[in-house]
């Protein structure tokens, strides 16, 4: 479904989320009404969404927790289903390995009587694992593609990117309703952010710039990587000599093929997210890449079947989005 221009497209929008279609025209050499057509395109077929993360912490004070689920054979698909539905799943996998289900819980309330009782009273449900999520070294919305963009064109990338400012002491409620605002749309223009809020287009500029270009939102590019030429999705578990376990964590994030990873309590130490382009690509980074670091004591992987829920959107078999569920 997409071309070697979407893709470049796609790459460019990973760097600069909010680059202008005149700006994005100029890197990739071509016309911005052909940018602007490709990427209304790719938003009406649901294939992209341009969003925001935001730190959890300024928006609950409960911490996110990783879970696996081993489910009764012929009930998966429909635990991840019913577990996508729960307040707080951000994401959720079918997988293929060590558990059936993976997920991602934000708990906006009490997580005890999610994990206690929610979770396994859902049908088919034999065993939970759940470890919570002491620190990320990198999050899915850093995942870039690589080898698409020239260094000349990731050079300029940057570039569009506005310098850093100050970021808000304390969220208002103005700040919060833009925040609704830039999870739906996180391209919303200073015109719109204006109309939506009722203020001038000086204090929606001036709103925008607090929350995006302090980096406290960070606008973010949600799309499924099998579409783009990375279809083979993994998730690994590190078991870590604890005196190694950051040196670890840190290498992982530096690798390109990793979209998200993190130190959590459990069995494992480190779960990570990696999406590949082939079995070949995968071998190496379990070998020749994590067989490298020092202070792994054992790995345990699985293969991502199907994505069902990521970053707040319901995810088709197609890779098509549903809106976000994101509460802000």
């Amino acid at each position: 479904m997409l071309d070697n221009s979407d893709i470049a497209l796609v790459a460019a929008l990973q760097r600069a989320p909010r680059a202008g279609f005149a700006t994005l025209a100029g890197i990739l050499d071509a016309a911005p009404s052909t940018i602007s057509r490709r990427y209304a395109r790719l938003v009406e077929e649901r294939l992209l969404h341009v969003t925001i993360s935001v730190p959890w912490s300024a928006l609950r004070t409960g911490h996110p927790s990783a879970l696996l689920l081993s489910c009764r054979p012929g009930t998966s698909s429909a635990v991840a289903s019913q577990l996508a539905r729960l307040d707080g799943m951000q994401a959720v996998f079918l997988m293929a390995g060590s558990a059936d289900v993976h997920a991602i819980l934000h708990p906006t309330g009490e997580i005890t009587t999610t994990l206690l009782e929610d979770v396994p009273a859902i049908e088919g449900v034999e065993r939970t694992r759940t470890g919570l999520i002491l620190g990320t070294a990198s999050r899915a919305g850093d995942w870039m593609l690589p080898d698409v963009l020239t260094p000349d064109q990731e050079e300029r990338l940057r570039a569009a990117v506005p310098a850093l400012v100050d970021p808000p002491a304390a969220l208002r409620p103005i700040e919060r309703r833009l925040l609704g605002a830039l999870v739906q749309d996180g391209r919303l223009s200073i015109q719109e952010a204006a109309q939506h809020l009722g203020v001038t287009r000086t204090t929606a500029s001036r709103l925008i710039s607090s929350l995006v270009d302090s980096g406290f939102a960070r606008p973010r590019v949600d799309i499924e990587p099998s579409l783009l030429g990375h279809p083979l999705g993994l998730f690994v578990s590190l078991t870590s000599h604890p005196a190694h376990a950051e040196a670890t964590l840190t290498r992982l994030a530096e690798h390109p093929a990793v979209r998200f990873s993190a130190l959590v309590t459990g069995d494992a130490t480190i779960l990570a997210h990696v999406a590949l382009r082939d079995e070949r690509a995968a071998r190496e980074f379990l070998t020749s890449d994590i067989g490298s670091f020092e202070g792994v004591q054992s790995v345990s992987t699985s293969t991502l079947l199907r994505t069902v829920r990521r970053n707040w959107h319901d995810v088709d078999a197609h890779g098509r989005l549903g809106p976000s569920s994101q509460s802000v």
